[in-house]
């Protein structure tokens, strides 16, 4: 995924399939519509941009990938889920973007316990 990649969905603004957060600190609401996005028809997930669409980006650390690891697993069963990290033009900031495949033959998906549709 790229910065262009990036900057088209965010024209499209938030929808069934696309989920804007600011920051790592907005993960648990993420997961709960990643969750979703597995649940039905897949989806991409953004963190970095601001509910109005606005690409601010985060700083990335390791502790960042770590969050970002044991995210992962708060689903069940395990979901398929790419993670990207998309560098800014004009800062070392980047974008995460996490990609849900739904799988069929696994679902329900649940996050925390909990199962979660998107509509």
């Amino acid at each position: 995924m790229t910065l262009d990649d990036i900057k088209k969905l965010i024209a499209n603004h938030e929808s069934t399939c696309v989920e804007f957060k600011q920051s790592m600190a907005e993960l648990d609401k993420l997961g709960k519509a990643i969750c979703g996005f597995l649940n039905t028809q897949g989806g991409i997930g953004l963190i970095g941009i601001t509910n109005q669409g606005k690409c601010i980006g985060i700083e990335v650390t390791e502790s960042t990938k770590n969050k970002l690891s044991t995210f992962c697993n708060h689903f069940e069963p395990w979901p398929e889920l790419t993670i990207d990290y998309i560098p800014m033009e004009t800062s070392n900031r980047q974008i995460i973007a996490i990609t849900a495949t739904p799988r069929n033959d696994t679902m329900p998906f649940v996050y925390r316990h909990t199962p979660y549709l998107r509509n």
